[in-house]
């Protein structure tokens, strides 16, 4: 059963006399050793490997491709600009194929070939091939380039509108940019898109660009919507904690599955993330909460020192928490990033209680605080280190 706390319990900062109840609770996977995987690899000695999966909606961006394609049909005689334009839309995540490490993965998936500088390379290689077989039919490598270039910042901005983060300055910086408006996963988005693309399949000629333009219309449209939503409910939030008198330094809605009718809220309240789901036409919602122990920083820090993929998952990670238990005298905890939580009910059945969250790192340190075992769980849960 959840613990209830009262709210000084649980966040630093809230008050001892809140005006409204706080339901907070522990985070309902409790973390002991024998639910995960019981033998963590060693630090020195690490256990197999296995390939990541990609962390985008792959039917999206070939979907958004096609129709791109279909818009300039009338520019580019034939109809293998329609391949192109997908193989263009979606190429960016050939890094995907690089390499099955994954702290190699997780520094340069959506990294160079998702920046603007490294799009600019594959759209050249990409027209020149096309301009090499098309250029007797009048494509024009200027304008395929720039084509193909706009289909791959389609790709980079799909990406970018998530939260799990793109480096579009690659190679000149690291940062990782994320608009944070739109589910990895979106039906509403990808359907609408199908039922456009297959407009434009079915139409005659003259009104095939019209459904591709409608389609990129939405693409860019639909995002920038769900941020405005986005924006409305952080500021809901913050008004209802206000006026519950729970003390926060900030509000984050991120998006979870069925956005953007249902956000994750994620509150940074002192020590603690407080966490909880936002229905936005079901009315009923109250800051009922719950939370999650962040790490010490210093720790954190410490292990990157000691081995490298820790400074690694730091850098990609956003709103880290930690679990704790002790076993044989050994401190064993399991890091994770709330982006990677969801709080829906259907896709909480889809990941049993006995495996990790996505995107995890568990460890093992001697009462010392060496590093004794670690183990990295990818998007594919249960992916091991290298």
């Amino acid at each position: 059963m959840p613990l209830a706390a009262s709210a000084p319990e649980v966040a630093s900062g809230l008050p001892t006399e809140p005006r409204r109840s706080l339901d907070t609770r522990l985070i309902p996977r409790q973390y002991s050793g024998d639910r995960y995987d019981e033998k963590l690899f060693s630090a020195t000695e690490p256990g197999p490997g296995r390939r990541l999966i990609p962390t985008m909606d792959p039917l999206t961006h070939i979907v958004a491709g096609g129709a791109a394609g279909q818009a300039v049909r009338r520019w580019f005689p034939g109809k293998a600009i329609v391949p192109f334009a997908v193989l263009a839309a979606w190429i960016p995540d050939i890094d995907n194929f690089i390499s099955a490490d994954p702290e190699f993965y997780l520094l340069h998936h959506r990294g160079l070939t998702h920046s603007f500088a490294g799009g600019l390379v594959l759209a050249g290689f990409l027209a020149g091939i096309f301009w090499a077989w098309k250029r007797k039919q009048g494509w024009g490598f200027g304008r395929l380039f720039l084509f193909a270039y706009a289909c791959v910042l389609l790709h980079i901005f799909l990406d970018w509108i998530n939260n799990y983060g793109t480096q579009v300055f690659a190679p000149f910086s690291d940062y990782r940019a994320a608009l944070g408006s739109v589910f990895i996963i979106d039906p509403l988005l990808t359907g609408t898109l199908l039922v456009l693309f297959a407009c434009s399949l079915k139409a005659g000629l003259p009104r095939k660009p019209v459904f591709g333009a409608a389609a990129v219309g939405v693409l860019l449209a639909y995002p920038l919507l769900n941020f405005a939503i986005k924006s409305s409910v952080e500021r809901t939030v913050a008004a209802e904690l206000e006026e519950a008198g729970i003390a926060h330094q900030s509000v984050a809605a991120s998006p979870d599955a069925f956005a953007p009718f249902r956000w994750k809220i994620i509150v940074s309240a002192g020590d603690q993330y407080l966490m909880n789901a936002y229905r936005v036409f079901a009315g009923d919602w109250r800051p009922d909460f719950q939370a999650h122990r962040r790490p010490d920083p210093a720790e954190l820090r410490r292990l990157g020192e000691e081995e490298s993929f820790f400074a690694t998952w730091k850098w990609f990670s956003d709103y880290i928490a930690v679990e704790e238990n002790t076993r044989n005298g050994n401190r064993r905890l399991m890091f994770s990033d709330l982006r990677f939580e969801s709080l829906h009910p259907w896709a909480r059945r889809l990941r049993p209680d006995d495996r990790p969250p996505p995107f995890s790192l568990e460890a093992e340190l001697d009462p010392d605080g060496n590093l004794l075992n670690w183990q990295y769980h990818g998007p594919s849960i249960g992916s091991r280190m290298d």
